[in-house]
């Protein structure tokens, strides 16, 4: 009797510990509804009727035997994608276009053993830019500048759209938009940009701006008078370029200072590569082209064109099977004229036939320009381009391809994406 009450003593010791050792926690159902995805561009988005007080472990792969990957036995598949303790909703990235993923996620409370398992759901994602869509109006003032970044605080994914009158909208989707406090200002913006971790919208008189959060916005001293139409960044420098040749450049959004200009035109867009040589490129009027090493020294550069040149970005390709990433540089601007290169160096100008005026260019997975009347070209390489319809008459000022969509902005408010 004495030794089947210490065996059992001593079994409730070991319970105990055990219990003690996972915190008490315990397994969760899965969300209610299951998992809903929207297929992007290399993404998929992810969300779910979310429980404050679970913990959600996402599990994906391309194989409709995903529930596999949950298999302890020789650790986690090399084709299996686990995400832990995530928020919906939740962006599914570096996923290949055209390749199907299927998801499952199960739930648990303070680190306890998983609960049951979601029911499996798949979608496919695929390249966008080909098919338009649109979204709700910014408004009646003409917009021009679009990012997206991360409130860092609450880790909230935002686009922001910055025009007239120094109106600011901002969306957690890219679809659906919400009208902030205006600028302080007042003033015209023309350029939005994230860095340093911090939105930074820049336009008439030298106005800056910049706002942790997209609701709360600062006015930081330029030092220029010169109106600002563009910002680049390469993460830890962002750059400003204006009319009359105006560059600024900074590593802190409240100081700003004023580099050497090779040129007195005005400049309308500015773009970074890191390859080959962590290349800077401004475009502007009568063809300008100029290029810098650190945004701070600028030298010119031969553009083989007089047009007026609108705006400047870069693509950057990874082949799946060498691993390679190439960089190409597009530059776009009046009559559809086209310029690319590979190194921001030597270009090669061309028009494209039935292009209008090219106004704004950014790329994601290709290229995506846009233009006067509502019109919308593509191009995988920056040579070979195709028309897609945009479903607007009016003018497109500003593109952005950021969370695996693009979007387009301009007259009067209009406001597309595709995804």
């Amino acid at each position: 009797m004495f030794q089947h009450s210490v065996r059992l003593f001593l079994a409730l010791i070991a319970t105990a510990l055990v219990s003690g050792c996972s915190g008490g926690g315990s397994s969760a159902p899965p969300p209610a509804g299951g998992l809903t995805l929207v297929p992007k561009d290399g993404l998929i988005l992810v969300s779910w009727n979310e429980d404050p007080g679970v913990q959600y472990d996402l599990w994906y792969a391309p194989t409709s035997n995903v529930e596999s990957c949950q298999s302890t036995n020789g650790g986690i598949p090399a084709s299996c994608l686990l995400r832990t303790h995530i928020r919906s909703p939740y962006l599914a990235s570096g996923l290949i276009n055209g390749v199907t993923y299927y998801f499952v996620m199960n739930g648990r409370k303070s680190d306890g053993p998983a609960g049951a398992n979601t029911a499996i759901v798949s979608a496919t994602p695929s390249m966008a830019g080909a098919t338009w869509q649109a979204a709700a109006s910014l408004g009646s003032s003409d917009m021009h500048g679009i990012t997206y970044g991360t409130d860092l605080t609450n880790l909230v994914g935002y686009h922001v759209a910055v025009g007239n009158a120094g109106a600011i909208f901002n969306s957690t989707d890219g679809v659906n938009w919400t009208a902030v406090v205006p600028s302080p200002t007042g003033n015209n913006l023309n350029a939005a940009v994230y860095s340093l971790g911090k939105f930074i919208a820049a336009g008439a008189a030298g106005s800056i701006l910049y706002s942790p959060d997209t609701v709360t916005w600062t006015t930081a001293v330029s030092g220029t008078a010169q109106t600002l139409n563009a910002l680049g960044t390469d993460t830890a420098t962002v750059v400003a370029v204006g009319d009359s040749g105006t560059i600024l450049y900074s590593n802190n959004p409240t100081a700003w200072t004023t580099a050497t200009s090779p040129t007195v035109n005005n400049l309308h867009g500015v773009a970074y590569s890191p390859f080959p040589n962590s290349t800077w490129v401004a475009v502007g009027d009568a063809g300008t082209l100029i290029s810098s090493f650190d945004g701070v020294t600028w030298h010119t550069v031969v553009s083989g064109t007089s047009s007026n040149l609108e705006s400047v970005a870069v693509l950057a390709l990874t082949n799946p099977t060498t691993l390679v990433t190439t960089y190409t540089f597009v530059a776009v601007g009046a009559g559809g004229t086209v310029l690319t290169s590979s190194d921001g160096v030597t270009w090669t100008s061309q028009i494209v036939v039935s292009a209008p005026d090219l106004f704004a260019v950014s790329a994601m997975s290709q290229f995506v320009a846009v233009g006067a009347n509502g019109s919308i070209f593509t191009s995988l390489d920056g040579i070979t381009w195709h028309q897609a319809t945009s479903g607007t008459a009016a003018t497109l000022y500003g593109v952005i391809g950021a969370a695996g969509q693009y979007n387009a902005i301009g007259q009067a408010g209009a406001n597309i994406y595709s995804q």
